[in-house]
């Protein structure tokens, strides 16, 4: 009788308190050189990022809901990640050497100037101009060359280059630090405590509302 009794109170308490009053983001408690926070708004979708200290993830996005004693996260709204790609054109002549002629974006098509092209091959290394190009004439043989393009923010972008012929290689790099997004996928939590303020879910893990 006593355990029905407290259920009772439990799930009034949740009736009591409508999905409005949880509009804000609620960081989970005592993590260590890591964060996970999840953001609710008014319109019953939710933002949810998990990170470090290197930089702040593009959220996974989603449409929430208290169902008496669960929260469901529907990851139906997140934006997927974009690798980093190149376009390549091709030509040759009689020459004893090729001509590479790279040119390094963002994926907008914004050039990058001062961005990293190494030729792993001979361990030498150049950098972009404020167009975001660098030219590298290399020996022709029948062989490959593997490149290798960072640049500050940007995830790396390895190519290996046919050394038969010349190429204009453009280069399109993608952001940094971007988590691989959740999608088409729907979280079920078991909420045990619920507050205005604060949340506890399964396994006694705390979620508080920052100010």
């Amino acid at each position: 009788m006593k355990n029905i009794l407290f259920f009772i109170i439990f799930l009034s308490s949740i009736s009591a308190i409508s999905q409005d009053s949880y509009e804000g983001t609620f960081w989970r408690a005592n993590l260590v050189d890591t964060y996970e926070s999840i953001k609710f708004n008014n319109d019953g979708t939710f933002e949810y990022k998990k990170g470090g200290d290197l930089g702040d993830p593009k959220p996974s996005k989603g449409e929430y809901q208290f169902l008496d004693d669960l929260l469901i996260l529907n990851f139906n709204n997140s934006q997927s990640k974009k690798l980093g790609f190149h376009k390549t054109d091709i030509w040759r002549n009689q020459n004893d050497s090729v001509m590479v002629n790279f040119k390094v974006m963002d994926h907008k098509g914004n050039p990058l100037e001062h961005a990293w092209v190494y030729n792993a091959n001979s361990k030498s290394q150049i950098r972009t101009d404020n167009n975001g190009t660098a030219n590298i004439r290399l020996e022709k043989e029948n062989n490959t060359s593997d490149f290798i393009i960072t640049w500050i923010g940007f995830e790396r972008y390895d190519l290996k280059v046919d050394l038969n012929y010349n190429q204009k290689v453009e280069i399109y790099l993608t952001e940094d630090l971007q988590d691989i997004p959740i999608r088409n996928q729907i979280d079920t939590l078991k909420v045990t405590e619920l507050h205005k303020t604060y949340f506890v879910t399964d396994g006694s893990i705390k979620w508080e509302k920052s100010d």
